[in-house]
């Protein structure tokens, strides 16, 4: 018999016992991961033809598979089903396949002796709308391929609220994940953003905002921000195809730009150095919005209201 035969013949094994193995629900991946996979038949390929003995060769075969059932297990997209996630003081049991369309509506209950909360959101894929308001702490919704859990832990009276994507699973020609969330408005709110690469559309108007940071790589950011608190800042560390952020008109603003823009569009400010710029009367004006854009976009449009 052949050594490549042989080899073969290893490697339609393992991939066997794979396949096997989840339809026995002992290990879990998706079709479409396994799919994924068919570079790596381009490199047992090469192998198999490579002009070296055969031990070395099944060598980097095993190698090779122990890379790939590692892809496989860290798989974004891989298969679960009837999990159960906690949400906090309750358990929602999820049901969901490959390909499947979920929904879900998350909320905490709100006290009045809650004056400041943080959020922190892992955006992840899709589109993001932040906006309206609550009676709830928060009440936030998701419909599409993701599964959102929500961890909140309290620091010294503080709500630390963490909304955390565990699964989203991408299909060519699909936004496939449609979120919103709504906010409390009487907390002073500290908000963190994963972006990854969805879409944001923020509207935080009737809200107080003490800082609000977006990180990762974002498809596109609208914010709308208010006036309820005196010193608002806005951190922007994310690629993306634009920023639009609209301040209201009686608030005093200043854009630090640490970046090369191809547009930028800023109304009725002051150039007062390098990459810095200011409203008129920053210094006399009570109410501050400070922006720190440090990004690669494709331009940045400040529009006051």
């Amino acid at each position: 018999m052949k050594n490549r035969d042989i080899f073969w013949g290893v490697v339609l094994m393992i991939i066997g016992g794979l396949i096997a193995l989840r339809n026995f629900d002992i290990f879990y991946f998706s079709w479409r991961s396994l799919f994924s996979l068919w570079p790596f038949l381009l490199i047992f390929w090469g192998i198999a033809i490579i002009p070296i003995k055969y031990p070395i060769k099944m060598s980097l075969t095993i190698v090779t598979v122990i890379i790939a059932i590692v892809v496989l297990i860290n798989s974004p997209v891989r298969h679960n089903n009837w999990r159960f996630w906690n949400y906090n003081n309750y358990t929602e049991e999820v049901d969901y396949q490959d390909d499947e369309i979920n929904e879900q509506q998350l909320s905490e209950k709100y006290s009045p002796e809650i004056t400041k909360a943080k959020l922190k959101l892992e955006a992840a894929a899709g589109k993001f709308r932040i906006n309206g308001s609550t009676s709830k702490l928060f009440d936030f919704e998701n419909k599409g391929s993701g599964i959102y859990i929500v961890n909140t832990e309290t620091e010294d009276g503080i709500p630390n609220i963490d909304i955390e994507n565990k699964r989203t699973q991408f299909r060519s020609g699909d936004n496939s994940n449609n979120s919103w969330l709504a906010l409390n408005t009487e907390p002073v709110w500290d908000i963190d953003i994963d972006a990854g690469a969805a879409s944001l559309d923020i509207d935080l108007s009737g809200h107080k905002i003490e800082k609000i940071d977006i990180d990762g790589g974002a498809a596109g950011i609208k914010i709308r921000l208010g006036k309820r608190i005196n010193k608002t800042t806005v951190e922007i560390n994310a690629g993306a195809s634009g920023i639009k952020i609209r301040i209201p008109y009686e608030s005093a603003c200043e854009v630090r730009a640490t970046t090369v823009l191809s547009s930028l569009d800023l109304d009725d400010f002051n150039k007062i150095g390098n990459n810095l710029y200011q409203t008129p009367n920053f210094s006399d004006t009570t109410n501050q919005i400070f922006i720190n854009i440090d990004a690669a976009v494709s331009g940045l449009k400040i529009i006051r209201y």
